[in-house]
């Protein structure tokens, strides 16, 4: 049933039917739907109020998707028709004649087709539907008690199972946009929505709800008065609860997704954004019920090292998990790495560390993490083919994902041979820089890296200035920001200590000797 697991659009339903009986012919406007049904502040104004307009949609979805498996009370279904936000009463046949077009009839016994049967309770049930009064107030809430009874109990009692139960796997979230739209809006939202759609299935902190309410919903509409255009982005909980919002000025005529849309989205799904921000708050991380817990809890771009006994743990209770597993146990692998490489050592496909990889792939052989780990090792022992014809299969899967894009273009550079090919990883390095001010301490280490190695110095100096002193870091990104701090700002710094902290981040050797040079040269200029 559609409403189990929306108490929002619950809400939404129970609001226009009870507008409908204390005023049958009012008119209801978008902002009665978003300050009056869903609680939005009284000085909303988002995108021309595009958000009720989506939200109105998602309400004609579920109830199309209801009368699809219910069969209406009296005769007459509720919708909501297109172009206007009031509830209606209406034959099946009228509402959703989607859901009816193609049914066959069985002939009546007196010899009558079987649509006269069906026309004659209609009209019946719509004569009564004309009366005053009562009877159209009963006739709302006899179908209202159905489909809110049903869900309400089924919405808390979904929540309520899986909080015992645990998070087995990524929350859904699901995609809705506009159908109120005009032709030209609804093309300039689209690439939005689908690139959104794209996402959810790359990453791993979400599913794409196809034809099911999502755990979470991703509202895009599009908006415009006069000659400004806008594409508005709302995230929510079920329960209604914004997580967040944003509006982005776009250009009708041109089909390019706005760069700063393209990074609010890959901020909601990366490892450490929006949507896993929401999820660490219903989860223990010191108890995770499964493996999607595990993975959540490890709390990917905060920290360069992990806890290798609580990857075993997790291996041990959830060892049949083949989506996240293996990316736990590849984090590890580059955990073991980095100590190997604080302690002098090298990147080698031997040793400990490797010993995890393989177990990696043995867990699953298309996990990214490990894709990215085998792709650096490749760079770092000198396989700069194979290395790039990894990375170039990853581009497609990585977007959500900066830190991993960010640690590949740094130890890839060095291996293009076509300065047109360096030109573009330049550019992405930009991009990345530019779609994470607000980076993670990690992410921010490889935006710096990655400025260094493709000569952008200034870019490299301003994002570490960005980085908050007093976050509370790991030893290996403490080194690196006090380390890079002193190289960068002008003042004496220990080039070896610079070596070392360069050494534990960067694995291509080419890679390093560049940055060092880099970080030299504007020493020396500086002086």
């Amino acid at each position: 049933m559609p409403f189990r697991q929306s108490p929002t659009l619950v809400r939404l339903l129970r609001y226009l039917v009870d507008r409908a009986i204390v005023d049958p012919s009012g008119k209801v406007t978008q902002y009665d739907i978003a300050v009056e049904a869903m609680g939005k502040a009284h000085a909303f104004d988002f995108g021309n109020e595009s958000y009720a307009r989506v939200m109105v949609s998602r309400l004609r979805k579920a109830l199309a998707q209801h009368y699809a498996a219910n069969t209406p009370v009296d005769g007459l279904c509720l919708h909501v028709p297109k172009g206007v936000y009031s509830i209606a009463l209406a034959t099946p046949e009228e509402a959703y004649p989607e859901l009816v077009g193609g049914k066959t009839s069985t002939p009546r016994r007196d010899g009558a087709p079987a649509g006269d049967a069906q026309t004659e309770k209609s009209e019946a049930a719509r004569a009564r539907f004309r009366a005053p009064g009562t009877l159209v107030a009963m006739a709302i809430i006899a179908l209202l008690a159905i489909v809110v009874a049903a869900g309400i109990a089924a919405a808390l009692s979904g929540w309520r199972q899986q909080a015992d139960a645990g998070l087995t796997m990524s929350p859904l979230v699901e995609v809705v946009v506009d159908d109120e739209a005009s032709s030209a809006e609804a093309a300039a939202s689209r690439p939005v929505a689908e690139l959104a759609r794209t996402m959810v299935t790359s990453s791993l902190v979400g599913r794409l709800a196809r034809d099911e309410p999502g755990d979470y919903v991703l509202a895009v509409a599009t908006a415009g008065t006069g000659t400004e255009t806008a594409v508005s982005i709302v995230l929510e909980d079920r329960a209604g609860n914004l997580l967040s919002s944003a509006e982005f000025p776009i250009d009708p005529d041109d089909p390019a997704i706005p760069d700063q849309a393209r990074a609010f989205l890959i901020d909601i799904f990366r490892p450490s954004g929006i949507l896993t921000d929401a999820v660490l708050g219903r989860i223990d991380r010191e108890k995770p019920r499964s493996a999607y817990e595990c993975y959540i809890a490890f709390d990917q771009n905060r920290v360069v090292t992990v806890d290798s006994d609580a990857v075993d743990e997790c291996v041990a209770r959830f060892g049949d998990d083949r989506v996240h597993l293996p990316n736990i146990i590849a984090r590890n692998a580059f955990s073991l790495y980095v100590q190997d490489l604080r302690a002098g050592g090298e990147v080698r496909s031997e040793g400990k560390a490797w010993a995890e990889v393989q177990r990696a792939q043995r867990h699953g052989d298309s996990s990214l993490y490990t894709s990215v780990l085998l792709t650096r090792i490749d760079f770092a022992e000198g396989r700069c083919d194979r290395g790039l014809h990894r990375m170039n299969r990853l581009n497609k899967r990585i977007e959500v994902f900066p830190s991993l894009q960010a640690m590949m273009l740094t130890d890839g550079i060095p291996c293009m041979t076509d300065p047109a090919e360096r030109e573009r990883a330049r550019q992405e390095i930009q991009k990345l820089v530019s779609y994470n001010i607000d980076a993670a301490p990690i992410l921010r280490a490889y935006l710096v890296l990655a400025s260094l190695e493709a000569g952008d110095v200034e870019t490299a100096r301003a994002t570490l200035r960005e980085h908050r002193t007093g976050t509370n870091l790991d030893r290996s990104l403490d080194t690196f920001y006090r380390t890079l701090g002193q190289a960068l700002s002008g003042g004496p710094y220990d080039p070896e200590q610079l070596r070392r902290v360069v050494q534990v981040f960067v694995w291509n050797d080419a890679a390093r000797a560049t940055i060092i040079r880099t970080v030299a040269a504007d020493a020396q200029q500086v002086s």
